[in-house]
């Protein structure tokens, strides 16, 4: 009974003094990010590392913004939902875009007729949104795609093309004026 007691007593002690080291080491390991602006915006940032920033990541891009004033509408990915985060954080304007096509949704479309069945653009896609079987054409799943294009430059058979998307009811931006406004304009 006694020898129960000490062993259970040796483990407990054993346990509380890995906990204790484990929490000096954490203390003493902790990374924090040079400037807590960066973390913030990196938050903002969707975390996929596409690099369609023209950076490496989400990481790198977040840095450059914070240190090298780089501009705030780059990610392809996160789209104007990510560029008015970024705005709101960094207590900036929002620019607005040089090319009105960049306002226009593109997805990703494989021709068919060329696909090999390769996979290369299922592998490379970072939101899974291409499936298919080896040897059978490929098929993107237009509610995944947010046309980030890296499946463009994968394919071997060059038969992914980015296209406009129609616009529906459920993806139109409606401006809606408030007529209480204009009234009281006049």
């Amino acid at each position: 009974m006694l020898s129960t007691f000490i062993i259970i007593l040796c483990f407990t002690l054993l346990v509380f003094l890995l906990g204790v080291g484990l929490s000096l080491a954490a203390h003493k390991f902790n990374v924090t990010p040079k400037d807590p602006m960066q973390h913030l915006v990196e938050k903002c940032l969707p975390g996929v590392q596409c690099g369609q920033c023209g950076y490496v990541g989400c990481a790198e891009y977040a840095n450059a913004i914070i240190l090298e004033n780089a501009p705030i509408n780059l990610c392809t990915p996160g789209g104007d939902t990510t560029i008015k985060a970024i705005a709101d954080v960094m207590n900036c304007p929002i620019p607005e875009s040089k090319d009105s096509s960049l306002d226009e949704e593109k997805l990703a479309f494989i021709d068919k007729t060329k696909c090999i069945g390769c996979g290369k653009c299922a592998k490379i896609c970072p939101y899974d949104a291409i499936e298919g079987k080896i040897k059978s054409p490929y098929e993107v799943q237009k509610q995944y795609c947010t046309g980030c294009q890296k499946c463009v430059n994968s394919c071997p058979t060059k038969c992914i093309t980015m296209q406009l998307v129609a616009p529906t009811t459920d993806t139109w931006h409606w401006q809606i004026s408030n007529k209480t406004e204009e009234k009281k304009d006049e």
